[in-house]
């Protein structure tokens, strides 16, 4: 066999060879119908600004996933959770925790859309792409308050600071807030507080879901001060022992215009604090 002849017949076996491979690769896997997702964030995550991607499995059959992410016009970048595989039975519902991107204060509105990867018994891949529901009325709302409160944040800082009693058994005490502007320009106000499953605002001794306080800021101001009385929304045993978000203590703030509900994050100090007042007043 002259040496041409070889090469025509080792390209033409190449080429064969190719057109088999491309003709058994593996086909992706059927993506089942019923599966859905919401954008939610549970209560516990409130205070860690966590949001979740809640897939429930609506399928006749189990599904596995590897992969899933959020995309939303009013985030400059897609949210992803990626920890792995998990197989998802009929009828359940998983929570995936993720991290929001940067705010796009300026994005136009819409329920964005949640990509799922999976993969099926026999390792072929696929994704499905779905509108996430809004059970809980999330959006617009969640970037709203939170373009508002990196605007609230270039003007001033407004910290849960301590807790402020003479720790006798049924004696009210105050919660302090410190108020810290920045030295730029613009105003913003402090319109008021609101409860926790632990803690709720003294109203003559009595609980209240709120209290006003009213207080302008501007960031040119010296630092300021606010104090608001506080009493206990129970005092049985499992008050603190199940106690995970008691001391976070809602700020409603208005800036740019915008009324928000601000969640502090308060740090161990404080947390302790709160709870040292409620074991004080209640005795125990």
């Amino acid at each position: 066999m002259t040496m041409r002849r070889r090469v025509l017949r080792t390209i033409a076996a190449c080429l064969l060879a190719a057109a088999g491979l491309s003709g058994c690769s593996a086909p992706a896997a059927t993506v089942p119908e019923g599966v859905t997702a919401d954008i939610l964030q549970r209560r516990t995550d409130i205070a860690d600004g966590l949001l979740a991607i809640s897939i429930t499995n609506g399928s006749d059959a189990p599904v596995t996933f590897t992969r899933a992410s959020y995309t939303s016009p009013r985030f400059t970048d897609p949210m992803v959770w990626d920890e792995g595989s998990r197989t998802l039975g009929v009828g359940r519902t998983l929570d995936l925790r993720i991290v929001p991107t940067e705010l796009s204060c300026d994005g136009a509105e819409g329920p964005g859309s949640v990509t799922i990867d999976l993969v099926d018994d026999e390792g072929r891949t696929g994704s499905l792409d779905v509108t996430p529901g809004d059970p809980f009325d999330l959006f617009p709302r969640f970037a709203d308050e939170g373009c508002a409160s990196d605007a609230l944040a270039r003007i001033a800082t407004v910290h849960l600071a301590t807790v402020d009693g003479d720790g006798q058994p049924g004696h009210p005490a105050d919660v302090v807030i410190e108020v810290t502007p920045t030295g730029a320009a613009g105003t913003a106000s402090l319109d008021g507080i609101r409860a926790t499953p632990l803690i709720a605002m003294s109203d003559d001794g009595e609980a209240a879901e709120s209290a006003a306080i009213g207080v302008e800021i501007s960031g040119t101001d010296a630092p300021s001060t606010v104090w608001v009385p506080i009493v206990p929304v129970r005092c049985d045993a499992h008050g603190l022992a199940d106690d995970k978000v008691g001391a976070n203590l809602p700020l409603d703030v208005t800036v740019d215009g915008t009324s928000i509900r601000l969640v502090p994050t308060v740090d161990d100090a404080f947390r302790s604090a709160i709870h040292t007042f409620v074991t004080d007043y209640c005795g125990t």
